[in-house]
């Protein structure tokens, strides 16, 4: 996704990585992994939904904009503020200034620009639907068809796709039934994440991403991911009721540039990523 296809490069002109290493500098010390790449989609994520409940602060007359680094908090908790300047130069209108902490930098009700997430239900009677593109995706693309291929060849004398996508199907609908899912936001909407354990209970091997249908009352499998990214951003936005095993370090996200680049991005409050641990 270039930049302009971006809505918080879109909104103001952020200086890359001197934005991040201010941001990463004043906030309480969580695992960006390579040069901050879950920190940035974490910040993108939180804009488009500051951006879509209206709760990004504007004042042109004044030349100062602000809004609410998502549940991101400094070492001494309090919140942290992305402040914004009028961009002379050229577009787009904002430039980013600085990071505040503590109250908003004008006389603004916190609660009021307090970002709210909301991630629609997960239905554990609705079916789970596979379009055929989905599955030309996932066991016929070169790069999915590897991250099987790597998941499963301890398990597996051959690799076979009559076999594999027969334990995907039959896990996925055991997990529906589960309701072990979580919440993500990718690209202006909720998804859910759903862990699957194919070869060992105990370890979470791919994670499914579903997407909800409401008018047919379904969700659509679309596409798998390695847990290791997928999980990354609810991770490092809480550590409690977190398994040990779901703990990364910031040695576990170097990968994720080169494997998945773009795939996904997760916003998730500390106080929502409490409520139910994963299954191991």
């Amino acid at each position: 996704m270039g930049p302009l296809n971006v809505p918080l490069y879109r909104f103001g002109l952020h200086w890359l990585p001197t934005f991040l290493d201010e941001v990463a500098r004043t906030a309480k010390p969580e695992p960006w992994g390579s040069r901050m790449k879950t920190l940035e989609l974490y910040l993108r994520a939180s804009y488009e939904i500051a951006a879509r409940q209206s709760k990004v602060h504007k004042d042109p007359s004044l030349g100062i904009a602000f809004w609410r680094a998502g549940s991101l908090v400094s070492l001494t908790s309090d919140p942290l503020w992305l402040v914004y300047e009028r961009n002379w130069r050229a577009q787009p209108y904002w430039r980013f200034r600085e990071v505040a902490v503590g109250r908003p930098p004008e006389c603004v009700d916190p609660e009021d620009l307090t970002l709210e997430y909301t991630p629609p239900a997960f239905h554990r009677d609705w079916p789970i639907h596979f379009q055929q593109g989905s599955l030309d995706h996932m066991m016929g693309s070169d790069p999915s068809r590897a991250r099987l291929q790597l998941v499963l060849r301890e398990a597996l004398d051959h690799f076979s796709e009559h076999l594999v996508l027969r334990a995907i199907y039959g896990e996925i609908q055991l997990k529906r039934k589960e309701e072990a899912v979580i919440a993500q936001w990718y690209r202006g909407d909720y998804q859910f994440l759903m862990p699957l354990h194919l070869t060992q209970p105990e370890r979470v091997e791919l994670t499914a991403v579903l997407q909800p249908d409401p008018p047919m009352q379904r969700d659509i499998v679309r596409t798998l991911l390695l847990p290791h990214y997928a999980y990354v951003r609810a991770v490092a936005k809480s550590r409690d009721g977190v398994p040990d095993g779901m703990l990364l370090a910031d040695k576990d996200l170097v990968p994720l540039d080169a494997q998945e680049k773009d795939t996904c991005c997760t916003t998730q409050s500390r106080s929502c990523m409490g409520r139910r641990p994963w299954p191991v």
